[in-house]
């Protein structure tokens, strides 16, 4: 079904625009699906010029991915579209949906099974995400693995000979016993790499202002 044209708001000289029906509100290049992030991450990283990105994007002109490029370099700020708020959320609620799994598993247990000692940190393994010691498997791996419907226990044992049960059900206790999952140096190191590569855009973007100004 078609969209409603009504519904367009017009962000940059009515070439970038916004619906609510397309890609969660995120800004994009009127009568496409092709967002500002997606073109200034294809021409900043290198892999397009301008005039490839016309001739691999039928119906899209030259003037179109101008204006994307001048839109996000008048300085738009790339991680506050509305596709980032939406992804916030999910992960808001897939964390919801894995602390009320861990509840309802503490809850039906008969015995506890201690984490200390064998579930570890280490600043060179995986960022100093909780592992199994000796180990590279993460508690969030673990505790996610053994969470979906068709997780087999004996098999995954099986194939990880180096681990017991007890290592798996000490994940499952660690990640039950209040330890956020999210607050990892693993998620802090990638809430790093997100914004030097944020700032790299930026950088971009105000060379490509720089160059692209018009004259006087």
């Amino acid at each position: 079904m078609a969209v409603d044209p009504n519904k367009y708001t017009y962000l940059w000289k009515d070439r970038i625009v916004s619906h609510p029906e397309i890609l969660g509100g995120k800004p994009i290049i009127k009568g496409t699906r092709l967002s500002v992030e997606f073109v200034t991450d294809r021409l900043c990283g290198g892999n397009f010029t301008e005039e490839e990105f016309v001739e691999e994007y039928s119906g899209v002109t030259l003037d179109d991915v101008r204006a994307a490029m001048e839109y996000a370099a008048s300085g738009a700020k790339l991680s506050d579209f509305r596709w980032a708020e939406f992804d916030q959320w999910m992960d808001k609620y897939e964390e919801q949906k894995k602390e009320k799994w861990l509840a309802d598993w503490k809850a039906k247990q008969e015995r506890t099974y201690p984490w200390k000692g064998r579930i570890v940190s280490h600043p060179e393994i995986l960022g100093g995400k909780p592992i199994i010691k000796g180990t590279r498997l993460s508690v969030e791996f673990i505790s996610d693995l053994m969470r979906v419907m068709d997780f087999n226990e004996a098999s995954f044992l099986t194939e990880h000979p180096y681990i017991t049960r007890e290592d798996l059900y000490a994940c499952l206790e660690y990640a039950a016993s209040g330890a956020k999952l999210s607050n990892t140096a693993w998620a802090e190191l990638n809430r790093q790499m997100n914004e030097e590569a944020e700032q790299r855009k930026r950088e971009w973007l105000a060379e490509w202002k720089k160059k692209n100004a018009p004259d006087g």
